[in-house]
């Protein structure tokens, strides 16, 4: 039995950027994450790419209601992202996005210890995960991960490529095209993920676990990054 378990991107990388972090997060639990304008702009814009302008279903969704609960946004953040949503949907990379053959928009994940898919809730599961939307171009499956914010050009893989090899598992791709897409910008990073090389991506995966559950010390990783860091004032105090 794993201790930890269920993983997800966010708690894999919460331990790869600070074992001290993952600490705090998933062990001792202290603290939460709290509300910010950014993250909840980014919430309601995903909202409205997942229910494809349906306010209706946007306003249904739990996500929304999280988003009106804190009340940080006003009425002219909301319409500033109804606007992005819809400037999104007419740019280039928006229209390539649409003319793909959809399958799922916000596709829940969920692998047991042999990396194939499961039920989302099931017993064993050892990680979870969504992906934006799944669509697919021929003989290619296609994984969008949706950004907000800043554009950057060098993104990491580690999140769709955990996904990426489960879905080798179930469907009868030998390829599958990875994309971040940033949403207010216009552009987008690509990566092509390879059957071929689905052993080599599940041992890391199952690595970054294993290291996590022998870890007994967490020791503090110091970067630049700890000045943002929700736990700094008693990560300094217990140094």
């Amino acid at each position: 039995m794993l201790k930890y378990a269920p993983y997800s991107f966010s708690r894999i990388n919460s331990w790869t950027q600070c074992p001290r972090k993952f600490r705090y997060n998933y062990i001792d639990r202290i603290g939460n994450r709290t509300s910010s304008l950014a993250l909840d702009r980014g919430k309601f814009i995903h909202c409205l790419l997942e229910h494809e302008g349906d306010m209706k279903k946007v306003k249904a969704s739990g996500d929304f209601r999280q988003v009106k609960k804190s009340g940080i946004m006003t009425k002219e953040d909301y319409i500033a992202c109804v606007q992005i949503y819809k400037d999104f949907t007419v740019s280039k990379i928006g229209k390539w996005i649409s003319n793909k053959t959809p399958m799922f928009n916000e596709l829940a994940i969920a692998m047991d210890k042999n990396l194939d898919i499961q039920e989302y809730n099931a017993d064993g599961v050892i990680f979870r995960g969504y992906i934006d939307k799944v669509a697919r171009s021929e003989d290619t499956l296609i994984l969008i991960d949706y950004k907000t914010g800043k554009y950057k050009e060098n993104m990491p893989w580690d999140q769709l490529m955990y996904y990426g090899i489960s879905l080798f598992n179930s469907m009868p791709f030998d390829k599958i095209l990875m994309m971040n897409v940033f949403v207010e910008h216009n552009k987008y990073n690509k990566q092509v993920l390879n059957r071929s090389d689905q052993k080599k991506y599940q041992k890391a995966l199952l690595t970054n676990i294993k290291n996590i559950e022998s870890d007994t010390t967490f020791v503090k990783n110091e970067t630049p990054l700890c000045n943002w860091c929700e736990h700094q004032e008693v990560c300094l105090k217990e140094a």
